[in-house]
């Protein structure tokens, strides 16, 4: 079945549902490394692309304490932070002009699920930097927070995700993901949304226009 594939991809044909699914199920990385660099590069030659960001933590105080984490901290606790609006908006530049000569195009927000931050602060600081830096891309919360969002607010997942697209978020991130398998995520991460739960906040987002990605944790130890 493989080879089948590897023929299809090195003649420039188009994968079936059915093929996706063998290559997910297969283990061969080699192989499937070597498709994926020839599809790659039939496509794209050899250019490489990037996006040069700034990354934002506005808090490490989080309601969650995933076992694996080494970057939440509870309130109170040495080594935690909250930043203001202002710290935020001088961390990216503290002015479009500014920002121009540094030359990153996104900002990447992801933090913790702070205790007492309303939802009305999230949408301050994308609103800020949006006035501040209107042509900057936001990337930020991950399908974790924006639940969280949306407990706190008690708007629901797609109000909530429409408040925060009109004051300015572009995309999200992949966190939080980590992995799916039930079980897996009930050792790992037990504080987290199940996979299922993000899959559907995702798939708000998506239907409000809001493009995502995923982000698979691996080198844990169960």
């Amino acid at each position: 079945m493989l080879n089948r594939i590897k023929n299809r991809v090195l003649s420039g044909k188009r994968l079936t549902g059915k093929d996706a699914s063998t290559l997910f199920e297969s283990d061969d990385i080699f192989t499937l490394g070597s498709l994926g660099s020839h599809a790659a590069g039939r496509k794209n030659g050899r250019k490489a692309y990037f996006v040069r960001n700034r990354h934002i933590n506005p808090t490490n105080i989080c309601i969650n304490r995933c076992r694996f984490c080494a970057f939440s901290r509870s309130k109170g606790q040495e080594g935690a932070f909250e930043l203001t609006v202002d710290e935020i908006i001088r961390k990216l530049g503290g002015s479009d002009q500014e920002l121009t000569t540094s030359s990153f195009s996104e900002v990447h927000i992801v933090g913790g699920l702070h205790p007492e931050w309303p939802f009305e602060y999230y949408l301050e600081i994308i609103s800020a930097i949006k006035k501040h830096f209107p042509k900057l891309q936001i990337k930020a919360f991950t399908a974790v927070e924006v639940n969280h969002m949306a407990e706190i607010s008690g708007l629901g997942l797609k109000k909530t995700l429409v408040a925060l697209k009109k004051n300015g978020l572009s995309s999200m991130p992949g966190g939080g993901a980590e992995i799916f398998d039930p079980e897996i995520r009930k050792r790992l991460c037990p504080e987290k949304i199940s996979g299922r739960r993000w899959l559907k906040v995702m798939e708000t987002a998506h239907g409000t226009g809001i493009r995502t990605n995923a982000t698979m944790l691996y080198g844990h130890i169960e």
